[in-house]
């Protein structure tokens, strides 16, 4: 009897173990490709979503910035470019993607640090190094433009509050122990965090610890950072003072808040000034009593402890945000890292005079005597 069962088709052991094979291929190609091809789809979208949103001059050059056309646009490309991180976080092109929409929106922090972490993983690229510089730029031109507010003179006239006890200072006279504590004197002394070693000199109130110093003072929206410079007088650089702590206070009708302070160890009081931002715009546009206050060091010990605040001024909160970061030193050094020399700085002034452009003229020349002077 004819036997019409369908017969099952079983693969051979060796179609099996290539199946197996191509299995795995495939799942070891999803693994290694898996992360590329989902940088890549993000980047693909960032950039879709970054052609919508930004605006360039035209004609475009070199020195061109960005603006905003569509910020909920740059929104999700900012999105799309964090997920192409996570999927290759050592690639630039995702962080140099970014620092464009920062500096089209002016947030020439951000920008910077994009840029610069871009930098660090394509060290060889010299747009990069360009378009970093072009954030520091707008930085120092910000704090070249800054208005600045002196209150070294408000701020000295202001009421002290010391103990009965002597100190040893150069102001102690015949009214009593709490006037070897305030004086006015003028430091010259290199910046603390400079490796360069310049000296600036600097007006300042001397204010033994511890002691304080309080003025009233209007404080306005546009200048309400106070930036100051703690120096130690060079001839007690020898002496034993092991520091000091300094405070800014802030007091209205409802109390007293410290707005910034800072403990200075004897090796750093030494390096020279140590330079503390204040921010007070909490309290813009009202009157308040500001105080400030020298205290001893880490062990607690005011001896020889002749310190002074110097630079005592209200700046812009941009100008606060800028100058920690040494926008010009870093400027500089991404000029160099692009390539960049006097003489092609002067050869873009020579094009842009040549093509009736005197604003962008005037910015090469500036830029070629910069790169001259720091070079």
């Amino acid at each position: 009897m004819e036997n019409n069962t369908p017969q099952l088709h079983v693969p051979s052991r060796t179609l099996l173990t290539r199946l197996s094979i191509a299995i795995g291929v495939v799942c070891v190609l999803g693994v290694l490709l898996g992360p590329t091809l989902l940088w890549a789809y993000n980047l693909q979208r960032a950039g879709n979503q970054m052609a919508q949103g930004l605006a360039w001059p035209e004609p475009r050059r070199s020195d061109s910035l960005p603006s905003v056309a569509n910020n909920a646009a740059l929104d999700d490309a900012l999105a799309r470019l964090a997920a192409a991180k996570r999927w290759r976080p050592q690639h630039a092109y995702a962080y140099r993607l970014a620092g464009q929409i920062y500096l089209a929106r002016a947030d020439w922090v951000r920008a910077a640090s994009e840029l610069e972490r871009a930098r660090a993983l394509a060290s060889d690229e010299p747009l990069i190094a360009w378009e970093a510089s072009l954030a520091y730029e707008q930085m120092q031109q910000v704090l070249d433009a800054a208005p600045g507010v002196p209150m070294l003179d408000t701020i000295a006239a202001g009421q002290l509050a010391a103990p009965g006890q002597l100190v040893r200072s150069q102001f102690c006279n015949e009214t009593g122990a709490a006037s070897c504590y305030l004086g006015r004197v003028r430091y010259e002394l290199p910046q603390a965090t400079d490796s360069d070693g310049a000296r600036v000199a600097r007006d300042a109130i001397f204010l033994h610890p511890p002691a304080s110093l309080s003025a009233t003072v209007a404080v306005s929206a546009e200048t309400p950072v106070l930036r100051v410079a703690i120096g130690l007088d060079p001839v007690a650089h020898e002496w034993n003072s092991d520091g000091g702590s300094f405070r800014v206070l802030a007091r209205d009708e409802a109390g007293e808040t410290e707005v910034a302070a800072v403990t200075i160890d004897a090796a750093t009081a030494r390096a020279g000034w140590v330079t503390m931002y204040a921010d007070v715009y909490p309290w813009a546009g009202k009157t308040i009593t500001l105080r400030i206050e020298s205290g001893p060091g880490p062990a607690g010990d005011p001896t020889d402890d002749w310190f002074a605040w110097g630079d005592l001024s209200f700046i812009s909160r941009d100008a606060a945000a800028y100058a920690p970061l040494k926008p010009l030193d870093r400027m500089i050094s991404a000029w160099q890292a692009a390539g960049q020399i006097p003489a092609l700085f002067l050869q873009q002034r020579d094009q842009a005079l040549a093509a009736g452009r005197a604003d962008s003229a005037a910015v090469w020349e500036r830029r070629a005597e910069l790169l001259s002077r720091f070079s």
